[in-house]
């Protein structure tokens, strides 16, 4: 029993290697086309996070807005299914200074500016109205920067058919051994300050209609979808409600969904809700 559940397990690694090895070829010719849109290349597949570097610590002590995202801009990088560090340390300072009134300051962007010249626009505002397709609060960014999507609710099985189903290729094929996936992080530099959160979520906007409903369908744009990350209040945001975000621009991310693959543009910042607003903490 005890052999057969060890060849089970590693018939289930070289299952994994093949179909992970199928997709990463996949994901890399469409990367190549989605390069184009986005006007900057994407960053490797799978690729571990960068160690911790003295920009993570220095960052908290910077003091404005602007001066948060020169600190970050050299390391803010377009992405395929993962968080780029720049993103992180912006997130991490903006988890204790960021303001709405100073995010209203930074000049405004769009999706069209950011294919014509990522490079200029990557660090200003952009802001959308759509459907969160989901919301969820995390404490640390080191997974997310492994793979930017959300823990299961119910955690993985760690028995043979567990690890089957939430193994990912193990980081050196020489240790021959299945790692878990959302294992807890080894590193601390990026936890959320003072024990706080920020919240991650997927927003996506419907497309625009005109007077022509079936010249509308024909040549409207796919909706734009944000991939956001967002500090302080959220309210009462669930899966399914209608939200406003605004945030600084850091790149594009191309996210693995159970339909395939979707282009997000990533920003960090802020809902648009009575409680992120200066008038609404004056008053109280």
């Amino acid at each position: 029993m005890v052999g057969g559940a060890i060849l089970a397990v590693l018939a289930a690694g070289t299952v994994w290697k093949v179909r992970a090895d199928g997709e990463a070829e996949a994901a890399a010719a469409s990367a190549s086309a989605l390069a184009a849109l986005s006007g900057s290349p994407f960053g490797p597949v799978g690729a571990p996070a960068l160690a911790a570097s003295v920009e993570v610590a220095g960052i908290e002590a910077t003091r404005s807005l602007t001066a948060a995202i020169a600190d970050a801009k050299s390391k803010m990088a377009d992405t395929r299914d993962q968080l780029d560090e720049g993103a992180a340390m912006l997130a991490l300072w903006a988890s204790n200074h960021l303001t709405w009134s100073e995010l209203e300051r930074l000049p405004e962007t769009s999706p069209a500016l950011f294919r014509k010249d990522p490079g200029l626009e990557r660090g200003r505002r952009l802001c959308a109205t759509g459907r969160l397709l989901e919301i969820r609060a995390e404490s640390e960014l080191e997974r997310r920067m492994q793979s930017d999507h959300a823990l299961p609710l119910v955690a993985p099985s760690a028995s043979a058919a567990g690890a089957a189903l939430y193994a990912a290729p193990a980081s050196s094929e020489a240790a021959g051994a299945l790692e878990l996936a959302g294992a807890p992080p080894a590193a601390s530099a990026w936890k959320i300050p003072a024990g706080g959160k920020v919240f991650f979520a997927v927003l996506t906007t419907a497309p625009k209609q005109s007077d022509d409903t079936a010249a509308s369908a024909r040549d409207a744009p796919p909706p734009l979808v944000l991939s956001v990350i967002a500090v302080a209040s959220t309210g009462a945001l669930v899966d399914g409600d209608s939200a406003r975000v605004c945030g600084v621009l850091t790149g594009v991310n191309q996210r693995e969904t159970d339909s395939g693959r979707m282009l997000t543009h990533r920003v960090v910042g802020m809902f648009d809700l009575p409680d992120n607003h200066p008038t609404s903490s004056a008053a109280k």
